[in-house]
């Protein structure tokens, strides 16, 4: 039991700190660690952030045990795609298309316990809920343009489907006529929630004269996903042409 800690700096902007600390107190006990990084990245637009955590605390008996643990976590990765070898010619710090935006959160709550009815028999269960959500935004070039009927709308690549924004209205051609150079951005918002538990029963005690090993169980776990994706087209900052 104690507390350690460490501290880190390195090149391009790196910085972190992880530590744990844990203690026990006659039948109880209590543990506790961290982690925190950032980094500003090699390339333009690649930065990283990560924030993870863990903790858990305990009670023992003769006869029984009980632990609850959460573990949690808030990362955004910022990781930059592939970029033609044009590019890197000028500048290995160069990004091809921007966002690369991968953002991830995590609550984790779990619950152990066991009990000695007798030397012979125990049980043993466990309860937990699960919570995860992960945000994806990519920055891609489009194949989206101007409709072929010259109307001012933005239409699919067949040039005769119009775009359809979430309100159910038509896109304006952004592109003036392909003129403007456009791109889009790429989401996925994903939501998982996932809960459940186990019982089961243990017996080792003789049957009939012989050695024994009886287990009974059983578990539910149930969970929940759910799952949007859009794409925003824009004009392509002229800066970044």
């Amino acid at each position: 039991q104690g507390f350690e800690d460490e501290l880190a700096v390195g090149s391009f902007g790196q910085r972190s700190e992880e530590f744990q600390f844990g203690r026990r107190v006659d039948n109880w006990a209590a543990y506790l660690a961290g982690r925190w990084y950032d980094s500003d990245g090699w390339r333009q637009f690649s930065p990283d952030r990560l924030r993870q955590i863990y903790a858990d605390i305990g009670a023992r008996t003769d006869k029984a045990s009980l632990d609850i643990s959460f573990s949690g976590a808030d990362n955004a990765l910022y990781g930059a795609g592939t970029t033609p070898e044009q590019s890197l010619a000028v500048n290995r710090e160069l990004d091809f298309t921007t966002p690369q935006v991968n953002d991830n959160q995590l609550a984790f709550l779990a619950l152990n316990g066991s009990y000695n009815a007798t030397d012979t028999l125990s049980f043993q269960a466990n309860a937990y809920i699960r919570k995860f959500h992960q945000t994806v935004v990519n920055g891609n070039i489009t194949t989206y343009a101007a409709c072929s009927a010259g109307n001012g709308l933005l239409c699919q690549p067949d040039g005769v489907t119009p775009l359809v924004s979430t309100a159910g209205g038509s896109i304006p051609d952004l592109s003036n006529g392909g003129t403007l150079p456009i791109g889009e951005n790429d989401s996925e918002d994903i939501h998982a929630t996932t809960v459940g538990g186990t019982l089961q029963a243990t017996y080792t005690g003789d049957v009939i004269g012989h050695e024994n090993h009886f287990v009974l169980g059983g578990s539910v776990d149930h969970s929940y996903v759910g799952f949007a994706s859009a794409a925003e087209p824009g004009i392509v900052n002229g800066s970044l042409q």
